[in-house]
């Protein structure tokens, strides 16, 4: 890990503002509020104590990043009591009116705006419903998140699960840096001359799986021959492809083959002009009038794969002799297919409604392969997989799931696909035989594909333990769907051997159409197969039992205070209390406040909700800053709960303020919602406003306007920002690249400096600084390869960091309390609000070194801010201060003569006694603190001079010096005092 460091040492200013004074600035013309608007005040008094929440439910499962994967309860929320047409209509408020009302638990924003109901099913067992939703950003589709709201026969939700795209880390860029036109290039090199664009490419936000971090990416699909469909996700930002996958579900990926079997089949056969058509009518799916819901046979008459051709129907003049056998193979197998479903699960046809169902054989010249394209079934002549019941009702169950869940066919939700489509397979045959399967795929063809009871006979793993994670590539199997499925497969098949076929199968379909969804994981099988259970034969029946057995079988499962460093200007007096965000039981979250002894337990602050950034608080903890859910900056005392907004909503992203209270910042937010690379600062001294636009430091000194964005900020003592920013650049090969940094922003100068720079793959951000010096820093790394989250504190002297946690997260927000003597700072925490607590981890003296354990401070509370109440002192004013690592002497001092305002930059260049050689005498301009005075003699009188040693700590001295010679020096014994 790469860091820079820069010295912060500026004059410290002399103003301190007090609340009031803060209020009126928020007022005052430059601030531009509304003066028509009331200003809301909140007293908190006894009768508004209220503690942060915990969500009511019966389980709930979290991801890594936060996100809630699975949340059940016998009433999450009530049915809608208003009036309406329909149940529909109900049942839709009603989940709606969950997602708004859990939006803080879930962590998402405008559930109403970007959650769209794309399917609403009966559930004829319960009574009730499922209604599935797809989720968007800023109206981009975000891709395949999805989540699925069960509701009770008396409209009440019950239950939630799937996978969405919660508050992320960083605000989300939906600007693309790569064109459609650029993407669409990348996806077609290499690819045949004659590959075609099926679907041009679509700007979505891509979020893979449970865990990972979304991208912004173009989506399209590619026709690369007749087994060949690609899905291709290509990287907005620098053509990066991150997904490319085979949407046509292959039998032959292990290859296998055999002759057909020779045994005469029934047919059901349609007559036209004396030609006896391979067209089904007999199922109960068949509309006479429509000429809907037939089971057909076409013949592809081995034409090249890749020509374009209108395959025809079989066909015969007699009913019982000339039919191809591939044929009657394929029109017997899917014919015992519908069966098994109509029967089984009251499932009418492959999409439930009835559909036709297609199979066309001899599909090119020896095409050695099988598989379900989305509309058919289609049967090279190459080995006769026609002829295996197991296999045909394996790829007819792919357009089951196609018109159900719709699991996309890569990593863990591709391989639910194929072990879906295992066990199905399995069962068609099973029902075949009387209740009697060998548990392979793939007997009648020959060579056995899969076994469910052996996944090692076929190299295929049996439990998580040996889950093989390969890449998601073409090569790699779409990250093991056909390899992983093993897994699924090996817990069915115990599972059915505990409680027997009939149940087994009942409960998985359950699963399948009820509860799982696009990018659904081994883990949400496990749920689904539970929660089905639970519902077809009880809590507490041995179906439940057997079913959490199984899959723990194949390792899915459900699951000292230091002493204070020495201080560089003194702590506030008092104790450590906290500023944080609330979840209150109408799902709202506000400013809270746990403040000891004053408060016996947290206290609700706010009027306004809060917004998920970084509450800022001035040194005396009397006032506090944030941002809320409308995006609007306020004010408040900490203490009375007083409250001021800028009645300004959706322009404002981030706040901080100032320990002295002089100056407050913030991140403007455009017309589009889109952060911007500018930092406004209001100086409450001067009454001034001022924008910097942010700009990336160079070696050429040259600004260079790569910065797109800034989030989390926080102001030193003497008046500088730290803050984190999103850099864009290119690199040598054209490609773009993006990181998170630490930078400093001089208020007064404008001056832009790098703090923290990342090595590749890391975003560091979150910046906070310590509260008794300026030379101490705390921030956290996001880890994008190994999705992991460390909080590193770093001394801005010497450039030494040190680690002081690493867990699974995405922020940690992290700050140093009130002396400095811990680190605070959110850590995971499941069941609780947020999914978070906060911790409080020992520092040594050094500010830097973790010391003994981390204890909980808080639990279900995000977004921490220490601070302590009385009077903040700062950094003392000098004269003088003296650099470590130059050592040299700056001295602001007056001549007793004329009066004038000089800057002296003296050397050490003797250490017994000290003797100083100048080397640099011009005139000053104005400054705050504290002067020297130059007598007459040319001796001088430092009345404070400052001292910060490397390691960080901080004295003040006396110092009187004596002129040696013409400019040289001395500070005799006696002439150095120790203040206090």
């Amino acid at each position: 890990m790469n860091y820079l460091f820069i010295p912060l040492i500026i004059f410290s200013l002399s103003f301190t503002a007090n609340a009031d004074s803060l209020l009126e600035k928020m007022q005052s013309s430059f601030y531009q509020l509304n003066k028509t608007d009331n200003q809301r005040i909140i007293q908190n008094k006894p009768d508004r104590f209220q503690k942060p929440v915990r969500f009511r439910s019966d389980s709930i499962l979290r991801n890594l990043n936060g996100s809630i994967r699975y949340i059940s309860g016998k009433n999450l929320e009530a049915a809608s009591k208003r009036s309406f047409r329909s149940i529909k209509a109900r049942d839709l408020t009603t989940a709606v009116n969950f997602l708004k009302k859990n939006s803080s638990l879930l962590q998402i924003e405008n559930p109403s705006k970007n959650f769209t109901m794309i399917k609403s099913t009966k559930d004829e067992l319960t009574g009730g419903s499922r209604l599935r939703f797809e989720q968007s950003y800023q109206g981009l589709a975000i891709w395949p998140s999805e989540i699925g709201i069960h509701l009770n026969n008396n409209g009440n939700v019950t239950l939630m699960n799937g996978s969405y795209l919660n508050q992320q880390r960083r605000p989300f860029n939906v600007k693309p840096v790569v064109t459609a036109d650029m993407a669409q290039e990348k996806a077609l090199n290499g690819k045949p001359s004659n590959t075609k664009v099926s679907k041009k490419p679509e700007l979505i936000i891509y979020l893979p799986d449970n865990d990972s971090s979304a991208r912004l990416a173009w989506r399209l699909e590619l026709e690369v021959s007749l087994d060949q469909k690609l899905m291709i996700i290509i990287d907005a930002f620098n053509a990066d492809i991150l997904t490319e996958f085979n949407q046509i579900h292959n039998a032959a990926i292990t290859g296998s083959g055999v002759d057909l079997l020779g045994q005469t089949r029934p047919l059901n056969l349609f007559e036209e002009n004396g030609q006896y058509l391979m067209v089904n009518t007999s199922k109960p799916m068949y509309d006479a009038a429509t000429k809907k819901g037939v089971i057909l046979v076409y013949d592809w008459m081995n034409n090249p794969d890749s020509e374009p051709f209108n395959a025809p129907l079989i066909r015969s003049n007699n009913p019982n002799i000339g039919f191809l056998p591939d044929a009657v193979s394929a029109a017997y197998n899917l014919s015992n297919t519908y069966d098994y479903y109509l029967e089984r699960h009251q499932r009418n046809s492959l999409d439930g409604k009835a559909g036709d169902m297609v199979a066309i054989v001899r599909v090119g010249r020896n095409f050695k392969n099988a598989f379900w394209n989305g509309k058919a079934m289609f049967f090279g002549d190459g080995q006769p997989f026609a002829a295996s019941l197991d296999v045909v009702a394996h790829e007819l169950t792919h357009g089951v799931i196609q018109h159900t869940a719709n699991l996309v066919y890569q990593n863990q939700s591709g391989a639910l696909h194929e072990a879906f489509a295992d066990i199905f397979g399995e069962m068609v045959e099973a029902r075949q035989n009387s209740g009697k399967n060998d548990w392979l795929l793939g007997t009648q063809v020959g060579e056995i594909i899969r076994s469910m009871s052996r996944p090692e006979d076929h190299s295929q793993p049996s439990h998580m333990n040996n889950y093989q994670y390969l890449p998601n590539t073409e090569d790699g199997d779409n990250g093991g769907v056909h390899i992983n499925n093993g897994i699924i497969n090996h817990a069915y098949y115990l599972f059915a051997q505990s409680i027997g076929i009939k149940d087994a199968e009942k409960i998985f379909y359950r699963a399948l159409t009820n509860h799982l969804l696009k990018n659904s994981q081994f883990v949400d099988a496990r749920l689904a197969v539970l929660n089905s259970a639970k519902k077809l034969f009880g809590e507490n029946s041995t179906q439940v039992q057997k079913a959490a057995e199984a899959f723990d079988k194949v390792g899915i499962t459900a699951n000292t205070a230091s002493t204070p460093p020495p201080a560089s200007f003194p702590s506030v007096q008092g104790e450590d209390a906290l500023l944080f965000a609330c979840l209150l039981q109408d799902g709202s979250v506000h400013v809270c406040r746990d403040e000891k002894p004053t408060d016996q337990q947290p206290i609700v602050l706010s009027q306004s909700t809060v917004a998920p950034t970084r509450i800022a608080v001035d040194g005396s903890g009397e006032m506090a800053a944030f941002i809320t859910s409308q995006n609007d900056l306020c004010l408040i005392h900490t203490a009375t709960g007083t409250e001021d907004c800028r009645h300004n909503p959706g322009t404002h992203h981030s706040v901080a303020m100032s320990p002295d209270g002089r100056y407050v910042a913030f991140v403007l937010l455009d017309a589009n919602g889109q952060i911007t690379p500018k930092i406004t600062v209001v100086d409450m001294k001067a009454d001034t406003e001022k924008t910097y636009k942010l700009y990336a430091p160079s070696d050429s000194k040259q600004p260079v306007y790569s910065i797109v964005a800034a989030d989390s900020m926080t102001f030193n003592a003497n008046g500088v920002l730290l803050y984190d920013a999103l850099n864009q650049f290119s690199g040598a090969d054209g490609r773009t690249f993006q990181n998170w940094a630490i930078y400093s922003l001089n208020v007064n100068t404008g001056a832009i400096q790098n703090v923290v720079e990342p090595d590749q793959g890391e975003d560091i951000g979150f910046p906070s600084l310590s509260k008794t010096s300026d030379n101490f820093l705390v921030f956290d790394v996001y880890k994008d390869q190994t999705k992991t989250l460390q909080v590193y504190t770093m001394n801005l002297n010497t450039g030494k960091f040190a680690k002081i946690s690493e867990f699974q997260g995405q922020k940690s927000v992290p700050s140093y309390n009130g002396d400095d003597s811990a680190i605070v700072h959110m850590f995971p925490d499941s069941g609780v609000a947020f999914n978070t607590q906060l911790i409080r981890q020992p520092i040594a003296k050094d500010r830097i070194t973790p010391q003994g354990q981390a204890t909980t401070w808080l639990r279900g509370v995000s977004f921490g801010t220490v601070y302590r109440r009385g009077k903040f002192v700062g950094p003392q004013s000098y004269a003088a201060y003296f650099d470590v690592r130059t050592s040299i002497l700056k001295i602001n001092a007056i001549t007793t003569q004329s009066g004038e305002l000089r800057t002296f930059d003296m050397k050490l260049i003797n250490g017994n006694p000290l003797t100083f050689q100048l080397i640099n005498n011009q005139a000053a301009t104005e400054t705050d603190g504290l002067k020297a005075t130059m007598e007459a003699n040319n001796s001088i009188i430092i009345p404070r001079a400052e001292l910060t040693e490397l390691d960080g700590n901080t004295s003040y001295w006396k110092v009187n010096m004596n002129l040696e010679k013409t400019d040289t020096y001395v500070i005799p014994e006696g002439g150095l005092i120790p203040l206090q």
